[in-house]
């Protein structure tokens, strides 16, 4: 196992050598030519979010059901400034919820950091105490030593770089990229990101053999769209512990091909 960390640790220094990162632009760009690189999420994201656009449409119906009374006694003029401000809800809640997932992310961060060094565990965070206790409940069971956190991982060949949550060796022997979320459900895109964060390593020899996602909600319960009955209802927010439907190669493969997708919108755009 020693020998194998030294391997990682050595690899993941080669990459930080071939690449500058702007930590205020979260940039990329090639030691060698100035070259950009694309990031692994963004490329990951470039995949349709058809779930978006009906969520969106249902936090302005929420803003505008909750105005109710209001509505009833506005002039024209108001009510129209009225359906300004519901116009841009979604980005308001959307705002709310990262600002909660970054704290959760960090505390994340901090606590692998301290299973690495050996150095005592970050302070819980009481707003995300029941999802973040779980997560701890499962690294317990199932994870024999982490052996990076927020490591950037870089790819000058295929022009790509990003920054993964952590590896580890897992208690079956599988070294894993691990990936957190904080969010309501698991989207393809994130398979295909931690196979993206994959794809460096096995330049220098080192395999991937799994690759979990950890999502972890930030309210108790979600509300969750039947399709038959064409309502919502409401349920109990779990953690989920997910690894993608498809193997490490074809991941690759649609991963680089997301890539080359997302160059040609970028050159055409």
């Amino acid at each position: 196992m020693i020998e194998l960390i030294n391997k990682i640790k050595s690899a993941v220094v080669d990459m930080y050598s071939k690449v500058e990162f702007d930590e205020k632009e979260h940039k990329y760009t090639r030691k060698s030519d100035g070259k950009w690189l694309a990031g692994i999420s963004s490329i990951a994201d470039s995949l349709p979010k058809p779930y978006l656009m009906p969520w969106a449409a249902k936090m302005v119906v929420e803003f505008l059901q909750d105005k109710q009374e209001i509505i009833k006694i506005l002039t024209p003029e108001e009510y129209l400034e009225l359906l300004d401000e519901a116009k841009t809800t979604h980005k308001r809640k959307s705002g709310e919820a990262m600002d909660l997932g970054t704290i959760g992310h960090k505390f994340c961060e901090k606590y692998v950091l301290a299973k690495i060094r050996n150095t005592e565990l970050p302070k819980m965070i009481e707003e995300l105490k029941r999802p973040l206790e779980k997560f701890i409940e499962w690294e317990k069971e199932n994870v024999k030593q982490w052996v990076l956190s927020e490591a950037m991982v870089v790819d000058t060949e295929e022009e790509f770089a990003g920054r993964l949550d952590g590896l580890a060796i897992l208690k079956d022997d599988k070294l894993a990229v691990i990936d957190f979320k904080f969010s309501n459900q698991i989207s393809s895109s994130y398979h295909l990101q931690t196979a993206g964060y994959s794809i460096p390593f096995s330049k220098y020899d080192i395999e991937i053999q799994d690759r979990i996602i950890i999502r972890l909600p930030k309210t108790p319960t979600k509300k969750v769209y039947n399709k038959e009955t064409k309502q919502y209802t409401e349920e109990e927010n779990n953690i989920e512990i997910a690894r993608s439907p498809f193997d490490m190669a074809w991941d690759c493969e649609n991963f680089r091909h997301a890539r080359a997708i997302y160059k040609y919108i970028n050159l055409v755009e």
